[in-house]
């Protein structure tokens, strides 16, 4: 967790410097953005192994586990590259496209979440019945 706070406040921080530096020398700027990206992105993945041990775990307790997980991770993924793409055609002037990717990708997680919910209102319907 600390790592996460350190890395968002080098990010701030080194946003200033790129804003600061932007004026001056335009062409140092963009060097220093895509470090911070590498350096930042370095640093998530090293993170990862914690949270693969974790999920290792967690499936070997339970085959159904890790069909949910696996429908968590497709959803994560799906709302990532949503995001990417939807910030894509904001910062290109067109709010339309970004508005019908955000529903395309809503609507994706949705019908990918069926199985979960379904298997909830099983167990639910177990519990109470």
């Amino acid at each position: 967790m600390t790592d996460i706070l350190r890395s968002f406040i080098a990010i701030i921080v080194l946003s200033l410097i790129i804003v600061l530096l932007r004026s001056f020398k335009g062409e140092y700027s963009v060097l220093l953005q895509l470090s911070v990206i590498v350096v930042i992105g370095f640093v998530v993945v090293s993170g990862a192994d914690d949270v693969i041990d974790c999920l290792e775990e967690i499936t070997s307790v339970s085959t159904s586990a890790a069909q949910y997980i696996k429908i968590l991770l497709k959803a994560l993924c799906i709302s990532v590259l949503t995001d990417i793409s939807s910030s894509f055609c904001m910062d290109c002037s067109n709010q339309t496209l970004a508005k019908g990717v955000e529903l395309i990708g809503k609507t994706a997680i949705l019908s990918l979440s069926f199985p979960l919910i379904k298997s909830f209102v099983e167990n639910i319907s177990l519990f109470l019945g």
